[in-house]
């Protein structure tokens, strides 16, 4: 039976607040305009998020297991970073699992995907870091306009936690040598303690 114009009338009301409502749901402050709640687009990413959170009931653990695995598993490309051809690759989620070796890009971009895949809200962040070549300098005798880094934002219980696997990961000789070496000094540091090394720029879409 067709509806009544009444009936139409209420049925388009009832579809526009629907509408309304789905995008407040994605613009509210719980998420990022790049709605970090979708899961990631391959599915060696998505069975790999799933094994690295199996078992693990809470989002903390889950970023942390999530963290600690790329931090742990990922090398720091200093081929490229050394011999200046980083624009040689993508860094993308899926080619540096591929080849398990990334910049901070690369760290930064598989760290989102697969807290996406674990459907955690997430941010990728660039900045400014005062890292290798740049330690023991002020802010005052860096170009701050310019990025040099990456890193995350994680929505964990309520609120946005800072992540920068890359860090986190290891370090890099005189000889120009990555070690591994994993640590947690950079998993949810204090903003002010983090703000001495780590200045935000923007927030860049995956």
């Amino acid at each position: 039976m067709p509806f009544s114009r009444t009936e139409n009338r209420d049925r388009i009301i009832a579809l526009i607040v629907i509408a309304f409502l789905v995008i407040v749901y994605w613009k509210s402050p719980k998420h990022t305009l790049y709605q970090e709640m979708a899961v990631s687009d391959t599915k060696e990413i998505d069975q790999l998020a799933a094994s690295i959170t199996n078992g693990l009931s809470t989002d903390l653990q889950k970023t942390k297991a999530i963290h600690d695995w790329v931090a742990k598993n990922i090398t720091y490309d200093t081929e490229n970073f050394f011999n200046g051809t980083i624009n040689s690759r993508e860094y993308t989620a899926h080619e540096t699992l591929k080849k398990r070796t990334a910049v901070c890009a690369g760290y930064a971009n598989l760290n989102a995907a697969l807290h996406r895949a674990a459907g955690i809200p997430v941010k990728v962040v660039s900045g400014v870091a005062l890292g290798y070549g740049l330690k023991g300098k002020a802010w005052s005798e860096v170009d701050t306009t310019k990025p040099n880094h990456a890193w995350n934002e994680v929505y964990v219980n309520g609120k946005w936690i800072i992540e920068d696997p890359t860090w986190d990961a290891g370090y890099v000789t005189p000889d120009k040598k990555f070690v591994f070496s994993l640590r947690d000094t950079y998993f949810g540091p204090d903003p002010k303690e983090f703000a001495k090394d780590h200045l935000k720029l923007t927030e860049v879409e995956y």
